[in-house]
Formats: structure tokens, sequence, C-alpha cells
């Protein structure tokens, strides 16, 4: 059986110690997917709740994953870092992962026209052949 390769686009964020959340959501997706490449990380204002600026960054990878199963494990990557729905209620993100795009079907559409995925998304950098 060969297996489907999906490319995908995610979005990172972070408020709460957010350099150091940053690249531990980085070091954690390169161990999930090889593949996966960066953008640079840029600093926004909070956007729809009265919280202190984010970090955000933008990747690329390729998975054999589907949908389902990649999102389970970027869900878990959230919880492993220490995030929880009632911090983020309070506007306190430890980390924050989510599709922005599974093989060309965006998700979080409203994301899309927020200014640093606008900034980050010409930046996404090239990915290798094969995951």
């Amino acid at each position: 059986m060969t297996l489907s390769t999906h490319k995908v686009i995610l979005a990172l964020g972070a408020n709460v110690d957010a350099t150091a959340n940053m690249a531990r959501m980085q070091q954690l997706l390169r161990g999930l997917y090889p593949s996966v490449r960066f953008t640079p990380s840029l600093t926004s204002a909070a956007v729809g709740i009265v919280a202190p600026p984010f970090t955000n960054s933008l990747a690329v990878l390729l998975t054999t994953d589907d949908y389902g199963t990649l999102n389970q494990r970027l869900k878990g990557i959230e919880s492993q870092l220490g995030s929880v729905r009632a911090d983020r209620r309070a506007g306190h993100v430890v980390a924050d992962v989510d599709v922005l795009s599974y093989d060309g079907i965006r998700y979080h559409t409203s994301d899309w026209e927020r200014d640093y995925i606008r900034r980050l998304l010409p930046l996404l950098p090239p990915l290798s052949a094969a995951p």
C-alpha cells in the first residue's frame, strides 16, 4: 500500500515565555515531521482578546498523516508544553499550533486575513521532495 504525502501549512503562536515556547514547539515539530521548515518569527498584537503580544511563525511540512492524526499530534504538542483551555480563555497562550492548509484546503479561514499571516506566507521556505 502506498501512502499519500500531504503538504501542510501551520500557524504557530505563543504569548507566554514566547521565545522559549516557540523554540520548543519547533523542536517538537521537527521530531514528528523531519521535513518541516519554518519562517522567521515576528511579534504581533493579540487579535480578539486582551492579552500580551504574540510571537508567531508559520511552518510548512510534508506528512503521510491524515488530517485527524495530524491535528491530534498538534494538540498533543500544545498539551505537552502546558497549554490549557482556561489559560487561553484568560489570554495566556503557552502554545498554539493550528493547521492553516492541508493539501490546499484552507482551515481557520479568518486567520488568513491576519497581518502576521499575510507577512509570513511569502517567507515560507521550500520543502524537500520526501518527508
